[in-house]
């Protein structure tokens, strides 16, 4: 396991990290060339100059030729992915070694809670979501110095559920291309109740 961290530290929500996606890109290829074969991103870029956006592109293509899967989270803002005006990156990326997260509760719908300053919940789209995970669970914090668990939710906890299962399919079947992985994990999942 390789923890790789591409936020600036102290940018705080709302402002722009203009260098998040080339820390991005290169924690990508360093993944890939230490022996990865899933990568679980909780998070988006905010640059969405077409350049940078064309070098993560690659980074994820990288990827894929390397036969890695990159398990993404949907993110939580309740909006539908499949409408362009919508898309976040790398989200909206068409890549076949992709696997985009939702979120939903223990009774199978997607999840929406209220947070200390915001009402969240996870994004969808038929097209641009490609599963979704259980996500509220215990997690660790830091408040006030001090380390705590608490209890959190989020498409950024949905995602690493998937990319757990994806390494323990792996355990038992290493020979798994990146897009017969997330063939998988798909094909082992139930569609969600619609309407």
């Amino acid at each position: 396991m390789m923890l790789l961290k591409i936020g600036a530290r102290g940018t705080k929500r709302g402002d722009f990290d203009r260098l998040r996606v080339d820390r991005a890109v290169k924690a990508i290829h360093y993944a890939v060339d230490h022996g990865a074969k899933v990568i679980n991103w909780s998070g988006f870029v905010d640059d969405k100059r077409p350049d940078k956006l064309a070098g993560l592109k690659a980074a994820i293509q990288y990827a894929g030729a390397h036969d890695v899967l990159v398990v993404v989270a949907a993110g939580n803002s309740m909006k539908d992915l499949d409408e362009d005006q919508n898309c976040t990156y790398p989200q909206c990326f068409n890549e076949p070694n992709m696997l985009n997260v939702a979120e939903i509760g223990f009774d199978g719908e997607l999840d929406a809670y209220s947070g200390s300053d915001r009402i969240s919940g996870s994004n969808y789209g038929v097209h641009r979501v490609h599963i979704a995970a259980i996500a509220r669970n215990f997690t660790t914090d830091v408040r006030n110095g001090v380390s705590v668990y608490r209890l959190a939710g989020g498409t950024s906890n949905a995602a690493p559920v998937v990319t757990g299962i994806a390494a323990l399919v792996l355990s038992v079947r290493p020979e798994l291309k990146a897009v017969e992985l997330r063939q998988v994990l798909m094909d082992s999942s139930r569609k969600l109740k619609t309407g």
